[in-house]
């Protein structure tokens, strides 16, 4: 496998958007402490900072989520 994919943010916001659904999906939210409204605003705001931080997708760049 290819080591530069795993620079890619768009594959590691992926990976733990499918860990959420997961643990949804089972109910497993009250084993970390969480329930579903609040995991929902932790990974807006989580998702809220990386955007405004340029991480998610950076226009200087010019490339968005496409790996180098």
């Amino acid at each position: 496998m290819n080591k530069s994919k795993l620079k890619n943010y768009g594959l590691w916001v992926s990976i733990f958007a499918f860990i959420g659904l997961i643990l949804g999906n089972y109910g497993l939210y009250a084993v970390i402490g969480l329930t579903a409204v609040s995991y929902k605003m932790l990974v807006d705001a989580f998702l809220g900072i990386l955007t405004i931080a340029g991480i998610l997708s950076n226009p200087n760049n010019g490339t968005g989520y496409i790996d180098k």
